[in-house]
């Protein structure tokens, strides 16, 4: 994806990366035939980051449905982070492994303080109705 001027580029574990910018957020899932996603920053509700043990405790129930008795035995992981951002319609979640906090931790504080000021904005003003002025009979 070309990378717009003054953007943050994060890549994420799953493949994945987001790039901000400072009107609106770019997901790109890297898989073949999905579209890049634009977020408006106005959009974005939260931005948050958990640890894999507290996603992981979220998620038991699905994963014994899902894994079976297996569930036990998959792969915990220890020290990675996620990256969950809260958009009115979705939640947007994203792994990350323990050598990329830094810049996940970077890119969390750029983005709550871009969310912050794109929706201290005032809305644009609504374009004027034409005045229709009325014919009075003579």
């Amino acid at each position: 994806m070309h990378r717009p001027r003054g953007a943050f580029r994060l890549y994420s574990s799953d493949p994945a990366e987001i790039i901000r910018t400072d009107t609106e957020s770019l997901y790109d899932s890297k898989r073949h035939g999905e579209p890049i996603q634009r977020i408006s920053l106005t959009d974005i509700v939260s931005v948050e980051v958990e640890d894999g043990e507290a996603i992981q405790a979220r998620v038991i129930a699905t994963r014994l449905v899902t894994l079976g008795i297996l569930a036990f035995a998959a792969k915990k992981s220890s020290g990675d982070k996620w990256l969950m951002i809260g958009i009115r319609q979705a939640l947007l979640t994203l792994h990350f492994e323990r050598r990329a906090v830094d810049g996940l931790m970077r890119f969390v504080a750029h983005t709550r303080a871009a969310v912050k000021a794109a929706q201290s904005q005032p809305a644009p003003a609504a374009p004027a109705a034409p005045i229709h002025w009325l014919s009075v009979p003579q």
